[in-house]
């Protein structure tokens, strides 16, 4: 898409949160208002004619518009960026098997909290009637120990969330 574009660095959006949602057949990423939340993201230097490039990709000015946001970068310093916000016709949508994977490659290569990722893909409608701890363990690929050991706690209290034993407090 962006031949001469280049990572500056990740950061994060203050008060916005990532979303899934469509105005048609397929549900995409944004970013959406919500005071005390925050999205990570990449932030890209783009050469002559990325913009260009990015505008027919994404579908502006129909399917997405342009915001000039601040972003924190991971160092402390705020910088003007520009995002690509969906339609504000779009509602909540789970987007295909392929695209999530793709995001979750992006985050997953830049470091960042996959829980944010699994939250926007939940309020989508994701695991509707499932089990989420037990979904996204299994999306990761993770076993219960492994899992227990990433977060520092008892593989019984990974069972016991999963079983609906216990719930998990925010």
């Amino acid at each position: 898409r962006c031949r001469t574009a280049q990572v500056y660095g990740t950061g994060r959006i203050q008060n916005y949160r990532l979303a899934f949602k469509t105005v048609g057949t397929y549900a995409y990423a944004t970013i959406e208002p919500c005071r005390g939340e925050h999205v990570p993201v990449a932030v890209w230097r783009l050469g002559r004619g990325d913009e260009a490039s990015l505008d027919r990709y994404e579908g502006y000015p129909l399917h997405y518009a342009k915001k000039a946001v601040e972003v924190i970068l991971e160092d402390g310093d705020v910088i003007k960026g520009m995002v690509y916000v969906m339609n504000p016709k779009a509602v909540y949508g789970l987007p295909t098997g392929s695209y999530l994977d793709c995001i979750w490659e992006g985050y997953q290569s830049f470091h960042f909290d996959e829980h944010k990722l699994y939250e926007a893909w939940h309020r989508a409608g994701g695991c509707s009637g499932q089990n989420i701890l037990k979904v996204c363990r299994e999306w990761t690929g993770k076993t219960q120990s492994q899992l227990a050991d990433q977060a520092g706690i008892p593989v019984r209290s990974i069972q016991k969330y999963e079983s609906g034993e216990r719930s998990i407090q925010r």
